[in-house]
């Protein structure tokens, strides 16, 4: 295939991430050793590691998020052992000014307003050329949709690769549907998909657009978790990368984004998801890039962001 801040959601931004579940690969912050717990043996393997990794950056080893491997890391694990706190706490830990901010059982996400514009979109089609098409005033969700919110809303959690604040992970289209619709009960709004030409949209950066090839740089590295950069199996919490110029994380790499499909047809491969994922070749990743799979298949490369429109 081609290819969601309360006090409660703070106070898990700057611990542990989730209790060690009991399938799959789970994300914790401070377990540079994968050894399921944080101690004083991970400060040994991060020191190790420091000493002997020639100054190459190794994201699980990134316990400061500073998008470095360095002795400031090693400092911060050592806090973090003997007083149960990070220094450096989790980096999304606040919204943009313009951000409208829901909260669902206690977990808080944030919606960003995209003006409306005119660009140059490039649909998913055998030797495509762009059109000039324009697209009303929307709004998108800051991140992908974390599997905090999804548990929020549905009560469980499907992914395969675990963590508060990664991405949910290893669903289908059609339970991204069933997702949506408990949330509008929920909240009584409308969220929805985003459309092709919506997500292409913001993935540029909007009316702020620097036409970069990812989305918010030029360099793949900056904004993106992708087949060459990741040492985790699948996913990473979101917003560690650099956001687009809309202030949007991780709309290249990291899991695809279904899109809004209306006639997705079981019996086809009518479900559509963008931006590529850890998984994915560059190429896959760009603000151009699209996939399509059947809306049943369920994948631990595909994920959502959430949209609010006029249907």
């Amino acid at each position: 295939m081609k290819n969601s801040i309360n006090k409660n959601l703070l106070s898990l931004m700057v611990a542990v991430l989730l209790p060690l579940s009991s399938f799959g690969v789970e994300y914790v912050r401070g377990d540079v050793n994968r050894n399921r717990t944080v101690d004083v043996s991970d400060v040994t393997y991060l020191i190790s590691k420091v000493l002997t990794s020639g100054g190459a950056y190794i994201p699980i080893c990134d316990v400061n998020f500073d998008r470095a491997t360095n002795i400031a890391d090693v400092t911060a694990l050592i806090h973090y052992v003997l007083l149960g706190i990070w220094t450096s706490p989790y980096p999304y830990t606040s919204y943009p000014e313009n951000a409208q901010v829901f909260t669902v059982n206690g977990v808080s996400f944030a919606m960003i307003p995209v003006d409306g514009g005119t660009f140059d979109f490039i649909p998913y089609e055998p030797d495509a050329t762009g059109r000039e098409v324009t697209v009303d005033d929307f709004m998108i969700g800051q991140t992908e949709v974390t599997q905090a919110l999804w548990v929020a809303v549905m009560g469980e959690n499907p992914s395969i690769y675990t963590g508060e604040l990664l991405p949910v992970n290893n669903i289908s289209y059609r339970d991204c549907e069933d997702f949506i619709a408990k949330l509008n009960e929920l909240t009584g709004m409308d969220f929805s998909f985003p459309t092709d030409k919506q997500w292409q949209f913001a993935a540029l950066g909007g009316n702020q657009s620097h036409g970069y090839l990812y989305s918010g740089s030029d360099d793949i590295d900056e904004v993106a978790w992708y087949n060459d950069n990741h040492n985790l199996d699948d996913a990473y919490p979101v917003a560690l990368k650099l956001p687009n110029e809309l202030g949007l994380y991780d709309m290249s790499g990291n899991v695809n984004e279904f899109m809004y499909c209306p006639n997705a047809s079981d019996l086809t491969k009518s479900a559509i998801g963008l931006g590529g994922s850890t998984f994915s070749d560059r190429i896959y990743c760009t603000v151009y890039s699209f996939g399509s799979d059947w809306p049943n298949n369920v994948s631990p490369v595909y994920g959502l962001r959430l949209a609010i429109w006029h249907q």
